[in-house]
């Protein structure tokens, strides 16, 4: 979902997957894309995570980004250290976050917010299950 304000950054696409690479041509795979998690216990923990952000904003500008994970219980599971989000001449950025041992207590609607310049910008749902049996 896109948290529109006017004049500020907007999203084009955003998801997670299992692996973010950039070859030596600059060119970006993205491996095991995912909107769900399935788990046989909690807390579970998810070992190596990437969140990907697509974004347009004003050409050559530049914003700070956060990443913020929020439980189904709106409490704060993980939250990055605010960084430097650079847009090329078209106006377009793209924001990777790499989370390491996340943390899931419980299963639930699970919710990544990017914030551009302390004010949220976009979010993402993650779906966490329980697998039965």
């Amino acid at each position: 979902m896109t948290l529109e304000t006017p004049g500020q950054p907007r999203l084009l696409w955003g998801f997670f997957c299992d692996y973010f690479l950039i070859d030596i041509s600059g060119k970006h795979s993205y491996i095991g894309v995912f909107e769900q998690i399935a788990a046989r216990a909690f807390p579970a923990e998810h070992k190596i995570m990437h969140v990907v952000w697509a974004l347009q904003g004003r050409p050559g500008g530049q914003a700070h980004g956060l990443l913020t994970l929020w439980s189904p219980d709106n409490e704060i599971i993980l939250s990055t250290d605010e960084a430097p989000v650079q847009f090329n001449e078209e106006g377009r950025a793209l924001v990777v976050n790499a989370l390491y041992g996340v943390r899931l207590p419980r299963p639930g609607r699970y919710t990544a917010v990017l914030e551009l310049d302390r004010r949220p910008a976009s979010e993402l749902p993650l779906t966490v299950i329980e697998l039965r049996g």
